[in-house]
């Protein structure tokens, strides 16, 4: 009975250990944090569009070394939570209506699309570093009118 006892209590004393161990192990391991889709921050509760709401200062330069001054507000748009509004008067107020844009990280895309109906579209991608957005952005007009400009710039 002795030598059961033992073997008994060897295993649950094993068992105990390796318990033990597993919970110290994973309580001093760094958790990685995954926030849902257009989240991020400690707790998961910060749209990642938050960082571009706001007036941007916008300084852009056309294929010819002309630059273009001018405001241009990014607003919430109400779809999904990655989703923005460019103001009309992005490209210096080319357009009469919004551009739509996506957030994925620190890249804001406007997918091709047309806002005024009128065969002029807009299409790019911008680079948020440094509470600066760099960008690229081409705006085609209908074949008829010319050929396609790609502007660049830097927003603050």
């Amino acid at each position: 009975m002795t030598t059961t006892f033992r073997k008994l209590a060897l295993g649950a004393f094993l068992t105990v250990s390796a318990l033990s161990t597993v919970t110290m192990t994973s309580c001093n391991k760094e958790e990685t944090l995954v926030c849902d889709t257009g989240y991020e921050g400690s707790d998961c509760k910060t749209e990642v569009r938050a960082k571009y709401i706001k007036t941007w200062n916008a300084e852009d330069v056309t294929p010819s070394g002309s630059k273009l001054l001018y405001s241009c507000p990014i607003a919430s748009s109400t779809g999904s939570v990655t989703s923005v509004i460019i103001s009309k008067s992005f490209g210096d107020g080319i357009f009469d209506n919004n551009i739509n844009a996506t957030i994925s990280g620190t890249t804001i895309t406007i997918s091709p699309q047309t806002p005024d109906n009128d065969g002029f579209t807009v299409e790019g991608t911008g680079t948020l570093a440094n509470g600066k957005i760099q960008w690229t952005y081409t705006i085609t007009p209908p074949i008829s009118l010319g050929s396609p400009l790609t502007n660049t710039g830097v927003w603050n």
